[in-house]
């Protein structure tokens, strides 16, 4: 039987993939500090929202507020997150010290070396969505953030259980990477836990795909930020209401 692919929300992308992603499925998204890869990357969330996927992130240097409001700015629209389509764990805010509760779509993990709590955190949403026969896509936004904490050996076991547990929870993960700040052996070693990845040249305004289905570029698409519309959450309630 065919796999069911996932649309990656990204035309010029699909069509490289042949139609989208197959899951469950780990990428790398690469590319150097200042390039659009974490902007890609929310592209690429907005893919699976925008057909009723649910989605979990993962912020490693910045406050779950930080990122939904700069999110806003690419495409989010507040009723996912009403609607028990978006969960944030955040690995930041509890290191500034602040003083910051739990809500029902945020996780404040005490440290961004509590690997058990995010791990926690993550599986059980995960589990819920699976059980509902909701599709996941999950973002960890700096695998670069862990390397600077950890060693090599340590973030390596972490995501040999991790990435196990989200494999049989149906997950399509997405892990962002600092082009150029680690050596080729770390760059190679967290390759083997990946399907592929996919690279931001910004120099060339292209993506790269690699390591699956063979190096294909394709443009970059045009990800600017949006202008948020006041009637947005109004919009989102009449497609709920069914009108």
């Amino acid at each position: 039987m065919t796999p069911k692919l996932m649309p990656s929300g990204i035309k010029p992308l699909d069509t490289a993939l042949h139609g989208g992603f197959s899951k469950p499925a780990n990428f790398l998204l690469v590319g150097p500090p200042l390039s659009a890869k974490k902007e890609v990357g929310l592209t690429l969330l907005n893919g699976g929202l925008e057909r009723g996927e649910a989605v979990i992130y993962i912020s490693t240097s910045n406050t779950a507020e930080e990122i939904r409001s700069h999110w806003e700015e690419y495409g989010f629209r507040t009723c996912w997150e009403q609607e028990d389509k978006v969960k944030f764990v955040d690995c930041y805010s509890k290191m500034l010290n602040a003083n910051v509760s739990d809500t029902p779509s945020i996780r404040r993990v005490p440290s961004i070396l509590d690997y058990n709590k995010l791990a926690v955190s993550v599986n059980e949403w995960c589990a819920g969505y699976y059980l509902k026969n909701v599709s996941v896509r999950m973002m960890l936004d700096s695998l670069s953030a862990f390397l600077i904490y950890s060693s090599l050996q340590t973030v390596m076991r972490f995501l040999h259980i991790f990435l196990g547990q989200l494999r049989k929870q149906n997950v399509l993960g997405f892990f962002l990477l600092e082009e150029g700040a680690h050596d080729p052996v770390t760059f190679n070693q967290l390759k083997t836990f990946s399907n592929g990845a996919i690279r931001v040249n910004s120099e060339s305004n292209k993506l790269q795909l690699e390591g699956h289905l063979g190096n294909r570029s394709i443009p970059i698409p045009e990800i600017q930020p949006v202008q948020k519309m006041e009637d947005t959450q109004i919009s989102c309630l009449s497609k709920k209401a069914g009108e």
